[in-house]
């Protein structure tokens, strides 16, 4: 069977092979669907603009936003975010702050035509503590 992605063979400790999906082994963070409020700043730190994540994970985030709140120039290759993850216990709603680097992975016009899909990696990962 092939999903058309790239795989490779890998021998396991006990000698037998099996194949891996390169897209199944990139990713060490698990993400989680979690909607964030988050700013992002160029390099001189002027916020470009605000969204809410899509998703989420301790290595990076993923956004989908109209093209039109988007910079002329375009997003830049590195990012300043500032993250706000919500915490809720029975009684309480409170919104953690993060502030962290982050590298331009991927940008792509979604179907539409009219929005944009942004992957950014952190330059170091983060203890988000978020869950599902």
């Amino acid at each position: 069977m092939n999903s058309g992605w790239p795989t490779r063979m890998i021998r396991s400790s006990s000698g037998s092979s099996e194949m891996l999906h390169r897209h199944a082994e990139r990713r060490l963070h698990t993400r989680m669907e979690i909607s964030c409020p988050l700013a992002v700043a160029d390099s001189a730190g002027r916020e470009l603009f605000q969204i809410r994540t899509t998703n989420i994970s301790n290595g990076g985030l993923y956004i989908e936003t109209p093209v039109s709140n988007l910079p002329q120039e375009g997003v830049p290759d590195e990012v300043h975010l500032r993250i706000s993850v919500p915490r809720t216990t029975s009684n309480t709603f409170k919104l953690d702050e993060f502030r962290t680097a982050a590298r331009l992975v991927r940008s792509d016009i979604l179907a539409d035509d009219d929005s944009a899909g942004i992957a950014l990696q952190f330059v170091e990962p983060l203890a988000l503590g978020v869950s599902a």
